[in-house]
């Protein structure tokens, strides 16, 4: 462990915020990155969308679109929400990629950059080791990019009964499913689809029976509630390959050492498709506040921002969702309620020529 706090920088993660914060730390600092393990290969396939101008921060890192399972920009939707009719909507340019491919090409970049001393430590006290070491030694900058385990935080805040998100994916070659992004509103959460040039992944997110039960009892379900239009071009859902079981309602930490970023600091609704791309804009961030000489005032600050932002947004697609009354959105409507606060703040954190500023 002494070996490990004669760094300057200490990142805990391996996830795409933490290697790229690890990246970045490097460039001036001794930096130390600290995992239970590393991005593989034999990961659980995930699709993610990410707005299209973060395909840029990765070229310029090396990384080509078609590496991490981007076949184009999207930016049609089809959506039943606000009512049972099919709406197509427009939104911002996203691009689809495929979560562990960008990690290991992120990885890939971490390790030929020959400035980031990677550890490998499934010690289930080592990260507290680390986070314990940080708080008595303020030479030793604690990066914690553990996800929504944020092992730094003492706080976090939460619904009571958080909502889950099951994955079941398909091969593209397997079916005619197309790309495009479907969503649709469910007594007890949601569903949605979308897919990169390898996988189509189909995501049901809610509570207890909406998300629990064999996948023929799902599709069911799904038939019943009038969502059968998700599951178009797709093979049953018995035949998909079954996906992650997470966490998808929004969480938030506080107290605690070190600085957090993407998850850690702030869990995103899945229904924002947002969390991965904030994750890897969070790590360029808290870099600028250590080149900005910031003392985290400014990086708390634009925590709090986001997630202002994120709960407005919560709020406004609650309430225009059709099951809004039914039981489990209605909980949530209130969590959310009570969270926004009806005064934010005027300021804005900005990132400019690698330093933050207010807005």
């Amino acid at each position: 462990m002494k070996r490990l706090v004669q760094s300057d920088v200490v990142v805990l993660g391996a996830g795409p915020a933490g290697l790229m914060a690890a990246l970045e730390f490097s460039k001036n600092h001794s930096t130390t990155l600290i995992a239970r393990q590393l991005p593989s290969a034999e990961d659980a396939p995930r699709v993610e969308a990410v707005p299209a101008s973060l395909l840029a921060l990765l070229v310029e890192l090396g990384i080509h679109p078609q590496q991490i399972g981007v076949e184009g920009l999207h930016e049609s939707r089809w959506i039943a929400w606000e009512q049972e009719a099919i709406v197509e909507s427009r939104g911002p340019v996203a691009a689809h990629v495929e979560r562990p491919l960008l990690d290991l090409a992120l990885l890939k970049v971490v390790v030929a950059c020959g400035h980031v001393n990677i550890v490998l430590s499934d010690h289930r006290d080592a990260f507290k080791a680390v986070c314990e070491a940080a708080r008595c030694n303020n030479d030793l900058l604690l990066i914690d990019a553990t996800g929504r385990r944020s092992v730094s935080a003492r706080k976090r805040i939460q619904p009571a009964r958080p909502w889950a998100a099951r994955t079941f994916l398909a091969l593209r070659q397997s079916c005619w499913a197309g790309p495009e992004v479907r969503i649709a509103a469910l007594p007890g959460g949601f569903v949605y689809r979308l897919g990169s040039s390898r996988h189509i992944v189909l995501g049901i997110v809610g509570r207890n029976k909406t998300i629990v039960g064999d996948p023929l009892t799902l599709e069911r379900q799904l038939l019943e509630c009038g969502a059968g239009w998700i599951l178009e071009g797709l093979p049953a859902m018995s035949d998909l390959i079954p996906g992650m079981f997470s966490a998808a309602s929004v969480q938030w930490t506080s107290d605690g050492a070190g600085w957090r970023v993407g998850d850690a600091a702030l869990a995103r609704d899945t229904l924002s498709s947002q969390g991965l791309a904030a994750g890897i804009s969070d790590a360029l961030y808290c870099a600028a506040a250590v080149r900005s000489d910031d003392d985290g005032t400014l990086l708390s600050l634009r925590h709090v921002e986001q997630r202002a932002a994120h709960l407005r947004s919560l709020e406004q697609l609650i309430a225009c969702c059709r099951f809004r009354k039914e039981k489990t959105w209605s909980e949530y409507a209130e969590f959310v309620a009570d969270q926004v606060d009806p005064k934010p703040a005027e300021s804005r954190v900005a990132l400019r020529a690698g330093r933050l500023a207010l807005g």
